[in-house]
């Protein structure tokens, strides 16, 4: 997967982060507005990863500028913030900006996690020994998978339960058991259960043969 920030893409996460450092290195001794269009591009798309964005974007972003944080010598020393509408200046951290999984990977995994009860239950009902649908392999417990057979497959199935944007515009909230996040309408967790359950069919995968199907199957 790449990570796109302005007009760079970056291979992982912390090459994103490491150029971003730069970008606040390049502000030592001189902190203030962005003056860089590039540098303006890069954390625009920064703050949109932000928990905060959604709250930021609904006061409104002038602009984002470094500033003299007083923390530490060189660039300890400066930060990034969001120059707001109604006149506030808020710190914000790009690491954890950078780091936060994307709303859209945030929802993949919630869906992944109610079906999760479905999957146990599969791989408890069948007999063994259980082999790979694809090698035939026998599968020893540590690497018995389960994979949602073709054409069926995951993001196929939730792509007809709902479109993309309609999922992003799902509220989410904290888990009580202070384990992650939810969405807020548990009607929609169990719409998605049952359609998810009358869709699937699922098949026995070594762990590997897994993962290879799903970086296939892109998210």
């Amino acid at each position: 997967m790449k990570y796109t920030l302005g007009d760079m893409a970056f291979a992982t996460k912390e090459d994103a982060k490491k150029h971003v450092s730069k970008i606040l290195q390049s502000y030592v001794g001189s902190p203030g507005p962005l003056v860089n269009d590039s540098h303006k591009a890069v954390l625009n798309d920064v703050i949109k990863m932000h928990e905060r964005f959604k709250a930021y974007n609904e006061i409104g972003i002038v602009a984002i500028e470094t500033w003299d944080t007083g923390y530490g010598p060189g660039s300890k020393s400066i930060g990034f913030r969001a120059v707001l509408a109604n006149g506030l200046k808020d710190p914000f951290s790009y690491v954890k900006a950078i780091q936060r999984p994307s709303p859209w990977s945030e929802i993949n995994a919630l869906m992944r996690k109610a079906i999760l009860p479905q999957v146990l239950a599969w791989k408890r009902a069948q007999p063994r020994p259980v082999r790979s649908a694809i090698s035939g392999i026998i599968l020893t417990e540590d690497v018995f998978e389960a994979d949602h057979s073709p054409p069926n497959t995951f993001r196929k199935i939730l792509a007809d339960f709902a479109g993309k944007d309609e999922l992003l515009k799902l509220n989410l909230k904290d888990n009580p058991n202070g384990t992650g996040k939810l969405l807020e309408d548990e009607g929609v967790t169990k719409g998605w259960e049952a359609f998810h359950e009358k869709r699937v069919v699922f098949r026995a995968l070594h762990r590997k043969e897994n993962a290879q199907q799903r970086s296939e199957d892109i998210e």
